[in-house]
């Protein structure tokens, strides 16, 4: 896994994660720092991919995104997903997910 340091506004993020949702989005989980370098959180962002002139060119949507806390919060998301899928049928909570 490639990980990518952005800047935008006030706020350096760095890249934990990115999975495609749609043909041209992905979400994109990183951790964000200020300006001494301190963590600040987690961000969940969409991200719109399009493709100009030949090349990948992707676009945060800026509404789109979620901030959270910590990592306590960031783990909470995590059991937040794994739950739905459960309800979803695509996996038995206490197993394993392989797919």
């Amino acid at each position: 896994l490639e990980r990518r340091w952005r800047r935008m506004g006030r706020l350096n993020y760095k890249e934990l994660a990115k999975a495609k949702t749609k043909e041209n989005r992905n979400v994109v989980i990183s951790e964000a720092y200020d300006n001494k370098g301190e963590s600040v959180g987690y961000v969940i962002a969409e991200q719109f991919v399009v493709q100009e002139d030949g090349k990948e060119v992707n676009l945060f949507l800026k509404h789109s995104s979620m901030g959270i806390i910590d990592k306590d919060g960031l783990m909470n998301m995590y059991k937040a997903i794994t739950h739905a899928c459960s309800k979803a049928g695509l996996f038995k909570e206490n197993e394993q997910n392989t797919k």
